[in-house]
């Protein structure tokens, strides 16, 4: 056996050489749900993590003959497991950047390690406002907080659709309950309110209690925070008890996915969301079409798979602004970045917070069609 191992790396090696890679790899760390209830949204980040990094490699890396190697741990969504992949990631493997995690209760519990470390950790999916107020020097966010996305959501139904009553539906956690602040806030910012609101458990599976509760009250609207899976339960058995109010979701239920599973009760439901494929311009085409061929299990690419292949390039970005791989220059390098990428210019402000782009999306015929875009802001 020690042999094999001897010649594989040999192996590696020379593969390395020939291919113009003489030099360490650039690692960057990855802490991602790759098992449990959310890891098919956590599989998606990571994918779109790989395609920009073969990308990258193939044009010679972030700094010539420096590669960029992943290394992937599975956070599970969860606080303690997500900071045992950290110390792991940053003990051992000597990563130079971190990326995750996937829940905000997760990167809230990984901010300090990263700060403790001085490890540059950006995260591209976690949307609590809270992220970038810690005044942490380290971290950054290539996404949305939640009430930019929220604010954007309000502003469409009372203004275009007459909405004025919704009653939030979402997860009993530290974004379910942003989520709930950020509805709450922002309607009533626009002129209108909202009427009910309930947590639900990840994973939970029954969730006609909430719905009848809602049905009752007979709002304008329902909005609902969920993750793929719940997501597409909860829409399944609106419909079976016959809500027939106007519905909006988070991201994923506008992606191909969701409406795989929800079936037709996916149809008429509109999201907000950073990124959608049927946004027309070239990158996103030529996104679409080399991660449905890198990855043809899964198809069109969904906001998840759009954040980790953004969240790479910039990375990237970074460390050739800064010419070097040492975890302060990267730090220094995210500080300049102003990179055009698929969710729009990314440039983070004094607290590490992006201002990408915000779409309203509606499930026409399994599309999701864009009803309008614009800028988040805080």
């Amino acid at each position: 056996m020690k042999k094999v191992l001897v010649v594989s790396a040999s192996l590696l090696i020379c593969m390395w050489v020939g291919l113009g890679w003489a030099a360490e790899p650039i690692k960057i760390g990855l802490i991602y749900p790759l098992s449990g209830p959310i890891a098919y949204d956590g599989g998606s980040v990571v994918n779109g993590a790989k395609l920009a990094t073969e990308e990258i490699n193939k044009k010679g890396g972030p700094l010539p003959g420096r590669p960029i190697e992943l290394i992937i741990e599975d956070g599970q969504g969860m606080p303690a497991q997500s900071i045992a992949a950290a110390e792991k990631l940053i003990n051992r493997d000597k990563v130079v950047a971190l990326m995750g995690c996937y829940r905000s209760s997760a990167s809230l519990a990984v901010q300090p390690i990263a700060e403790k470390n001085k490890i540059p950790m950006m995260s591209v999916v976690s949307s609590a406002p809270k992220l970038t107020e810690g005044g942490f020097k380290y971290y950054f966010r290539n996404t949305p907080k939640e009430y930019m996305l929220v604010d954007v959501a309000a502003r469409y139904l009372i203004t275009k659709l007459g909405i004025k009553k919704v009653s939030f539906l979402g997860p009993n956690d530290e974004w379910g309950r942003a989520g709930l602040e950020a509805w709450t806030d922002m309607m009533k910012k626009n002129g209108g309110q909202v009427v009910t609101a309930d947590l639900f458990m990840t994973g939970e599976t029954n969730y006609q209690p909430y719905l009848t509760k809602i049905k009752s009250i007979n709002p304008d609207a329902m909005a609902v925070q969920a993750e793929t899976l719940d997501g597409s339960m909860i829409f399944k058995q609106a419909k079976e008890i016959g809500l027939g109010i106007t519905k909006i979701g988070s991201g994923p239920m506008a992606s191909q996915k969701f409406m795989e599973l929800a079936k037709d009760a996916s149809e008429g439901v509109y999201a907000i969301l950073p990124w959608v494929h049927t946004y027309d311009t070239p990158g996103n085409k030529a996104f679409t079409e080399a991660y449905a061929k890198r990855f043809p299990d899964r198809g069109i690419p969904d906001k998840y798979s759009a954040a980790g292949y953004d969240g790479l390039y910039v990375f990237a970005d970074a460390i050739t602004k800064a010419g070097k791989v040492d975890r302060e220059s990267i730090r220094k390098g995210m500080t300049m970045v102003e990179s055009k990428r698929l969710q729009g210019t990314i440039k983070f402000d004094a607290k590490g917070q992006s201002h990408p782009l915000a779409f309203i999306t509606q499930n026409k015929g399994g599309v999701p069609v864009v009803m309008g875009y614009m800028e988040t802001k805080e």
